[in-house]
């Protein structure tokens, strides 16, 4: 059955964590009969600035975006903003300020990794090594996962299974820090854009025993209606992290949360463009729905 047209809202470039730049991402968008797509990478703005120089644009619309993460309760909660205004001073500061604890944590997880498989490693991981596979961006975790893949210590998610995860059987995870959460909030809304939850499902997933979908939510009420305007209710979490088995429950709760405040509910792939992983347009997003959240947007 071919797929309706509509807009893919969440989605990653090479800025981050995802395999190709923009560009390709434009290409790939009019392959697959897409109105348009929002560039959501962590922490990092670079794509997004890019939006305007998009060639023929009027084909393919992408809107500037960012996933930004925030801290509530020493819960770190990853926001999306739509439509930002990626040159915003408040927006580019946090990202400054998160980029900077990224690259601590990845630092010190190197160091445990290191001390852990110094038996299997034939030499050290580097800080330069992993770095380089961000191509200079917003490190994170699936570029640790990548060199450990390349050094041959695992095959595709096994890492984060195994000692990248919290409570993982060889565990060498650290806790990252972030802006807090109303801050990264206040950003994406000074820079004229709208908030939203990617993924609810997947942060009590995250915080295992320590959250439900109902105390997750318990955390966020507060915002729902107000700064929090936007919920991803279509989401591939199985094709994601297939280890979580079947989320349809978790998706049901989120939906009538969605009804009952009033949010818009939205579909993002968070498409890495990876072999293993969903890519550009597996979730979509009608026009009419997008142009909802554009109103909204100053």
């Amino acid at each position: 059955m071919k797929k309706e047209k509509g807009y893919d809202m969440h989605c990653h470039t090479d800025a981050s964590d995802g395999k190709l730049p923009l560009s390709e991402l434009v290409e790939i968008a009019k392959e697959k009969g897409l109105e348009g797509f929002t560039v959501t990478d962590h922490d990092i703005l670079d794509a997004s600035k890019e939006t305007k120089y998009v060639p023929d644009k009027n084909r393919i619309e992408v809107i500037p975006g960012i996933e930004l993460s925030g801290k509530i309760n020493n819960y770190l909660i990853e926001v999306v903003g739509y439509f930002v205004n990626p040159c915003n001073k408040e927006i580019e500061e946090a990202c400054r300020i998160n980029q900077d604890f990224r690259k601590a944590r990845v630092g010190k997880m190197i160091y445990r990794i290191n001390e852990r498989y110094k038996g299997k490693l034939e030499k050290e991981i580097t800080y330069d090594e992993v770095l380089s596979i961000a191509k200079g961006g917003s490190v994170g975790l699936n570029h640790l996962n990548q060199v450990l893949v390349e050094r041959g210590l695992f095959k595709g998610r096994e890492a984060f299974l195994i000692c990248l995860e919290k409570g993982t059987p060889e565990e060498c995870y650290v806790e990252r820090d972030a802006v807090c959460f109303e801050n990264a909030l206040n950003a994406i809304i000074s820079s004229g854009g709208v908030a939203g939850i990617p993924h609810p499902a997947f942060f009590p997933l995250d915080y295992k025993g320590e959250l439900t979908d109902g105390s997750f939510f318990g955390l966020i009420k507060g915002y729902a209606g107000n700064k929090i305007k936007v919920i991803e209710t279509e989401y591939p979490y199985n094709k994601v992290r297939p280890e979580c088995g079947d989320l349809s429950k978790n998706e049901e709760f989120w939906k009538a949360i969605a009804r009952e405040y009033d949010l818009i509910g939205v579909g993002g792939s968070d498409g890495h463009q990876k072999p293993d992983g969903p890519s550009l347009g597996d979730r979509r997003t009608p026009k009419k729905i997008v142009d909802k959240i554009r109103k909204l947007a100053k």
